[in-house]
């Protein structure tokens, strides 16, 4: 469980520093904002999931190197499509 707050901690940071600065350098009307905020909290929910499973895949811890070279940035983009599908998933192995 560890694992998982931090991982979910990290990606929560990354994405409220694109939301400030999404926020500053635009006009986001209400909807929008929210729609950025909702995708971000889903996806800071999901990101630890998907990072799992890139480890499971690795079997064992991913060395930072592999992180630098574009592992984060894919948990990143896939963290809410393959996140849903990694729950559903799990869930219906039970």
């Amino acid at each position: 469980m560890n694992k998982y707050l931090a991982d979910f901690f990290l990606c929560l940071c990354f994405y409220i520093l694109v939301f400030v600065f999404v926020l500053v350098n635009s006009n986001l009307n209400l909807n929008e904002s929210l729609i950025l905020i909702s995708y971000c909290l889903l996806s800071s929910l999901f990101f630890p999931f998907v990072a799992s499973f890139f480890r499971g895949i690795k079997k064992g811890d991913i060395p930072l190197q592999y992180w630098n070279n574009g592992v984060f940035t894919l948990c990143l983009v896939l963290s809410l499509p393959l996140g849903i599908f990694l729950v559903l998933y799990k869930m219906s192995k039970r």
